[in-house]
C-alpha cells in the first residue's frame, strides 16, 4: 500500500506541475497526437502491415540497387592497404576526396594533378614494397634477384584488353610514359647467372652482380660503374635510384653501428651504402586501351591476389598496393560493422520497448491516447532539433559530410514516423494483452476450503509477479529519496560543483593539447598484416624520401630567357629548402632538354649555341624539338612528365619532382608545416606559371587542419538549432536562456500554483525524466556494444566515445 500511495502522490504531484499556461501550438500539438493515438488504436493491425510491407520492399530495393562505381583517388604511395581474406567480386569504390572540406586548397591541388594523369580516365596505379624476411638488408644478391623476378612477372604475366587493337596487352606492351620507372632497380642488378660466368668474357653488363663478380675474383672493380645513393652511375648514365631504395644508411653516416656494419659485409666496397630495409616498385600509366573502370579493378585486384595466395618467394616478403584494393578493404572495414549495429539495434529496440511498458504500468498510464499526447510533442521537438541540428551541417565541413547529414536527416524523420505508426501500434496490441491479462485476474475467484485458500498456477504466478513489482517500486522510491537528501545536501553540492570545474578545465587544456592524426589503424581492420606496411613506409620512405610534384600549367614562351630564368629560380629555391636533396633527387626535364639541345649545337656546328647550352640557365629552349628529343631513349622517360600540343608540339603543361628528407617528417604536424613551405615558394610565382603542388597527405593535412573549424562551426549551429525550437515551442523564456547556455535544464521550464520545496520539485523531476534517461543510456550503450568486438580501430573507438563520453557523463551529468 505504501508503494501505491507513493506513486500516488508522485501522479498528482506531476499533474499540478502541468497546471501552468500553454500555448496555443502545444495545445494543437497535443491535440493532434491524441487523435492519432485513437486513430492508431483502432487502425493497430493494419499499421503493423502496412509498415512492414513498406520495410520489405525498402530492403529489398536497398539489397538490389547496384552500387555506383566512383573514381579511387587514394594516391598508392600512401600504402594503405590490407591483407585481402574475401572474394574480389566487391567493386564499390570509395571516394576520398569527400572527406575533404569545402574550399581546401587540397582540392584544388588533386584535381590539377588528375587533370594531368588521368584525363582520359582511370588508369593503372599501383607499388609494391619488398623487405626482407630475415627484417635484414635488402642488399644482398638473393633478395634484388627475387625483386627483379617480381617486377618481371608483374610486367609481363598480366594483360589487359586493348579495345583499340583488340589484343590482349601486359604492362611492357599497353605502357607508353612511364614505362622505364623501376629500370633503376633492374641496372642496380643485372642477372642471376652472371655470378656463374666468366667476368672477363661479359662487359656490357652492368650493376652489383658485375661489381660482386669482380669483387669475388679479387678483381678490379669497374670504374664505370658507381653504385651510390642517391645517383647511381652506370657507364656514364646517371639515374636516381630514390624512389627504388628506403631505408639506406650510408657509409658517411655519422652514426653507424656494428649490426649495420655486419649486414654491409663486403659489399661495402661496391656502394656507399651499408644497408637498406626496402625496396618499392612502382607501376604507372594512363588509360590507354580505353578500358574500362571493372576491368582496370580486375587486373589490379588479380596482382593482389597472385602474390597472396600464390606466389611464395623465399627471401621476401611483398606488399602489392593499388586502387582496387585499397577501396575493397576500406569497404570491408565498414561492412563488418553491419552486423553487430544489427543486433545491438534489436537489444536498443527491447530495451526500449520493455522500459515503455514498465513506465506506464508504474504512473498507471492505462489510456494509450494520454500517453502518447503527453510524449509525443516531445518526440517532435527532439525530432526536429536533431534535423535542424544536421541542416547546419550540409553548409560546413566536407561533401561525405554533407552526406552523412542528408541521411542522418531522412533517418531521423523515418524513425519518428515509425515511433508514431509501428512503434505505437505494437503498445496498443501490448497494453491490450495486459488489459486481457489483468480483466482475467481480476474476474479469477479463490475459493477457501479447510481454512486454506487455494489458487490456481496462473494467479500464484501473477500475484509473485505483483509481489515482485511493488518490492521493485519499493526500493525505487526509497532510493529516489535517499537520493534526493543526498543531491541537496550542501556539501556535497559544493563537492560536485568543484570537481565538476576541476573535469571542465582539464578537458578543455586536454583538448587544446590533442594530438591528430590518420593512421591505417583507424580505417582498416587490425588483424590486416598490412598495416605493418604503412608503418614500414612511415619508418623508411617518409623520413628519407619525401616527395613533391609540382605541376606547371602554364609554362608560357620558355624560349624567352627571362621566362625561363624565372622557372629556373622557382626550381632552385624548391630544391635548396632546408631538408631537400637538391638536384640531383629532382626529376626536372628541362635540364635534360637543354643538355640535349647543346648536344645537338654541338653536332650541328652550332659554337654560339653550344657555348651558351653549357650554362643551363641561358640555354636555348627550342619547343620544336620536344618531339625529338622524347624519342631518344635514354629521354623517354621524360614522356610521362610533359604535355604536348598534338597539332604544334608545343609545351603546354608539365610537372617536376623533388625530394625531401628528415626525420621529423615522420610527424603529420612536420609533413604540413613542409606542405605549407611548399606552397609558400610556388604562390610567389603562381600568377606567372599557374603552377600548383601535390603531395599524398596533403588531402588528410588539409583534412587535418580543418577539424577544429568544423568541431566549433557544429557546435555553433547545433546550440542554436536548440535556442530556436526551445524558443519556439517552449512557453518560458527562462528556460530558453538556461538551455541555450548549458544545455542541462530539465525542469526549470515549469510554473507552480502552489509553493513546492526543492526536495520535492527535484523528486517530481527525477521521478518524471530519470527513468528514461537511464533506459536511454543503458540501451544505446548496449547498441554500440557490439562495436568493440570489431578489430576495427574507428568502430572502437566511436563505442568508447559514445559510451563514455555521449551517454554515460551525460547521464551522471545530469542527475548529479
Amino acid at each position: 500500500m505504501q508503494t501505491k500511495r507513493d506513486a500516488l502522490q508522485i501522479q498528482l504531484q506531476h499533474t499540478a506541475l502541468h497546471k501552468h499556461e500553454e500555448t496555443r501550438l502545444i495545445r494543437l500539438i497535443c491535440a493532434a497526437f491524441r487523435r492519432w493515438a485513437y486513430f492508431i488504436a483502432k487502425h493497430t493491425t493494419s499499421a503493423v502491415i502496412i509498415c512492414i510491407l513498406t520495410s520489405v520492399v525498402c530492403a529489398v530495393k536497398v539489397a538490389q540497387t547496384p552500387y555506383k562505381e566512383g573514381r579511387a583517388i587514394w594516391d598508392p604511395f600512401r600504402a594503405r592497404f590490407m591483407h585481402l581474406n574475401d572474394s574480389f567480386a566487391f567493386r564499390y569504390q570509395n571516394d576520398m576526396m569527400g572527406f575533404i572540406p569545402y574550399g581546401a586548397r587540397s582540392r584544388e591541388e588533386y584535381a590539377i594533378r588528375e587533370e594531368f594523369t588521368n584525363k582520359d580516365g582511370r588508369g593503372v596505379f599501383m607499388m609494391v614494397l619488398i623487405v626482407a624476411k630475415d627484417g635484414g638488408t635488402v642488399l644482398r644478391a638473393e633478395t634484388l634477384r627475387e625483386a627483379v623476378k617480381i617486377n618481371n612477372i608483374i610486367a609481363n604475366n598480366f594483360t589487359l584488353l586493348n579495345h583499340i587493337t583488340g589484343k590482349h596487352e601486359n604492362y611492357n606492351e599497353y605502357c607508353n610514359t612511364f614505362c622505364v620507372i623501376n629500370e633503376p632497380l633492374r641496372q642496380f642488378y643485372v642477372s642471376e647467372y652472371f655470378l656463374f660466368t666468366c667476368f672477363t668474357s661479359i662487359v656490357s653488363l652492368n650493376g652489383f652482380v658485375v661489381q660482386q663478380g669482380l669483387l669475388a675474383a679479387n678483381m678490379s672493380l669497374s670504374e664505370r660503374i658507381s653504385l651510390g645513393y642517391p645517383v647511381t652511375e652506370l657507364y656514364g648514365r646517371k639515374v636516381n635510384i630514390q624512389p627504388n631504395f628506403h631505408g639506406v644508411v650510408l657509409l658517411n653516416d655519422t652514426v653507424m653501428n656494428s649490426t649495420e656494419l655486419d649486414e654491409g659485409d663486403s659489399s661495402i666496397l661496391i656502394w656507399n651504402m651499408v644497408s637498406a630495409k626496402m625496396l618499392t616498385l612502382l607501376y604507372r600509366e594512363e588509360r590507354t586501351g580505353d578500358w574500362t573502370d571493372k576491368e582496370v579493378t580486375d587486373y589490379e585486384l588479380s596482382i593482389v591476389n597472385y602474390f597472396q595466395r600464390v606466389y611464395q618467394p623465399e627471401f621476401v616478403r611483398i606488399f602489392v598496393v593499388n586502387f582496387s584494393y585499397i577501396d575493397y578493404e576500406i569497404t570491408r572495414a565498414g561492412l563488418s560493422m553491419l552486423p553487430y549495429l544489427i543486433v545491438g539495434f534489436a537489444i536498443m529496440s527491447l530495451c526500449s520497448t520493455l522500459s515503455t511498458l514498465i513506465s506506464a504500468a508504474y504512473m498507471q498510464q492505462i489510456s494509450f491516447h494520454k500517453v502518447l499526447a503527453e510524449t509525443g510533442p516531445a518526440i517532435l521537438i527532439s525530432a526536429l532539433t536533431n534535423i535542424l541540428a544536421d541542416a547546419v551541417g550540409t553548409f560546413t565541413g566536407s561533401p561525405e559530410i554533407t552526406l552523412l547529414c542528408y541521411g542522418n536527416m531522412a533517418s531521423i524523420f523515418m524513425d519518428f514516423v515509425y515511433q508514431l505508426t509501428f512503434y505505437s501500434a505494437i503498445m496498443c496490441i501490448a497494453g491490450r494483452f495486459e488489459m486481457m491479462a489483468e480483466s482475467e485476474r481480476l474476474n479469477t475467484h479463490s475459493i477457501e476450503v479447510d481454512s486454506e485458500k487455494r489458487l490456481n498456477m496462473s494467479n500464484c504466478c501473477a500475484q509473485t509477479s505483483r509481489e515482485f513489482h511493488d518490492h521493485v517500486k519499493h526500493r525505487c522510491t526509497a532510493f529516489l529519496d535517499a537520493y534526493v537528501k543526498l543531491v541537496t545536501n550542501g556539501m556535497f553540492a559544493f563537492g560536485v560543483f568543484c570537481f565538476w570545474i576541476v573535469f571542465i578545465a582539464f578537458s578543455i587544456v586536454g583538448i587544446t593539447r590533442i594530438k591528430i592524426e590518420l593512421t591505417p589503424e583507424k580505417l582498416f581492420m587490425q588483424d590486416s598484416p598490412m598495416i605493418e606496411a604503412d608503418h614500414l613506409r612511415v619508418k623508411y620512405q617518409v623520413p628519407q624520401y619525401t616527395m613533391g610534384q609540382f605541376f606547371v600549367n602554364n609554362p608560357g614562351n620558355l624560349s624567352d630567357s627571362a621566362r625561363l630564368q624565372r622557372l629556373n629560380q622557382m626550381v632552385y629555391e624548391l630544391e635548396h629548402m632546408k631538408g631537400s636533396w637538391g638536384p640531383q633527387s629532382s626529376n626536372y626535364f628541362v635540364r635534360d632538354f637543354l643538355a640535349f639541345e647543346r648536344v645537338s649545337a654541338e653536332e650541328g656546328g652550332d659554337e654560339d649555341l653550344a657555348r651558351n647550352g653549357t650554362d643551363r640557365s641561358k640555354g636555348i629552349f627550342n619547343e620544336k624539338d620536344l618531339r625529338q628529343f622524347l624519342k631518344w631513349p635514354e629521354y623517354e622517360i621524360w614522356e610521362g612528365f610533359v604535355h604536348l600540343n598534338e597539332s604544334s608540339g608545343a609545351l603546354n603543361k608539365f610537372f617536376f619532382t623533388s625530394g625531401y628528407y628528415g626525420e621529423q617528417l615522420k610527424e603529420w604536424t612536420e609533413r604540413g608545416i613542409l606542405l605549407n613551405k611548399w606552397r609558400a615558394v610556388i604562390d610567389k610565382y603562381r600568377d606567372e606559371f599557374n603552377v600548383s603542388v601535390y603531395h599524398d597527405d596533403a588531402l588528410f593535412l588539409d583534412l587535418v587542419d580543418n577539424m577544429p573549424t568544423d568541431a566549433w562551426q557544429s557546435a555553433l549551429g547545433t546550440l542554436l538549432c536548440m535556442a530556436f525550437i526551445c524558443f519556439f515551442f517552449l512557453y518560458d523564456a527562462f528556460t530558453v536562456a538556461v538551455v541555450s547556455a548549458a544545455i542541462l535544464s530539465i525542469m526549470t521550464d515549469a510554473h507552480f500554483d502552489r509553493p513546492i520545496s526543492v526536495e520535492e520539485r527535484l523528486r517530481i523531476c527525477l521521478a518524471s525524466v530519470a527513468l528514461p534517461a537511464l533506459q536511454a543510456s543503458l540501451s544505446t550503450n548496449l547498441c554500440v556494444l557490439g562495436l568493440l568486438f570489431i578489430p576495427v580501430y574507428m568502430a572502437q573507438v566511436n563505442c568508447y566515445g559514445v559510451i563514455q563520453i555521449l551517454l554515460t557523463s551525460a547521464v551522471i551529468n545530469s542527475m548529479a
